[in-house]
């Protein structure tokens, strides 16, 4: 399905994506990913590296093409090929249903899919309708974390109400980012001996309790 990008299109597949497991939202890049957790950080959201070798029932992407458009349309053919295949990878996640939102569809990435999808700006009664129990997202947390996508496990795994294992995840990511002090700050206020063994990582930084 292709949609027109809209202010209400964003947000109400952010709202989907919050309650559903089975709904991830795909962006180009990293400051996309903010821009959208901005509006509401508990949907689903994750850039295209972060998708590879996943699958969900629903997919939404926003802007991939819109925001990659002047490599696409430049004379580089490697990068227009690597942002060409960015934007296949994304679009061949879905199981069951495929939302393509962009902002900019009078370019030739949008003509040449075109005929393969329907235009419309509603969503399927199934996808509007699904909310994932605990057990599920239990298990999408599970598999985030085994493939160590901690900060999105850590997301799930508060939607399943397991918060030592979501505590755990957040630990992880900061420490593979090597922010131990966003760590100990988190920490502070829910264990302080863990926010200890966090800013001791630090150099030159002590903390007392």
């Amino acid at each position: 399905t292709l949609m027109k990008y809209s202010k209400h299109t964003v947000e109400k597949i952010l709202r989907m994506s919050e309650v559903n497991a089975g709904f991830v939202i795909i962006v180009p890049d990293d400051e996309a990913v903010k821009e959208l957790k901005n509006i509401n950080n508990s949907a689903m959201v994750r850039k295209i590296s972060d998708i590879k070798g996943l699958e969900y029932n629903y997919i939404a992407t926003v802007n991939i093409v819109t925001n990659n458009l002047k490599f696409l349309n430049g004379e580089n053919r490697n990068s227009a090929r690597h942002h060409f295949n960015h934007f296949y990878v994304a679009i061949t996640r879905a199981i069951d249903e495929l939302y393509i939102i962009e902002e900019n569809q009078e370019n030739f990435i949008i003509a040449g899919i075109e005929n393969f999808v329907e235009r419309t700006q509603d969503f399927s009664n199934n996808v509007e309708a699904t909310k994932s129990s605990q057990d599920e997202w239990s298990e999408e947390a599970r598999r985030l974390e085994g493939m160590g996508l901690f900060s999105d496990a850590a997301l799930a795994y508060k939607k399943a109400f397991d918060y030592e294992k979501e505590k755990n995840c957040i630990k992880k990511y900061y420490f593979e980012t090597n922010d131990y002090e966003k760590a100990g700050d988190y920490f502070y206020s829910l264990d302080k001996i863990e926010a200890v063994k966090c800013y001791e990582k630090i150099e030159d930084k002590s903390l007392e309790i």
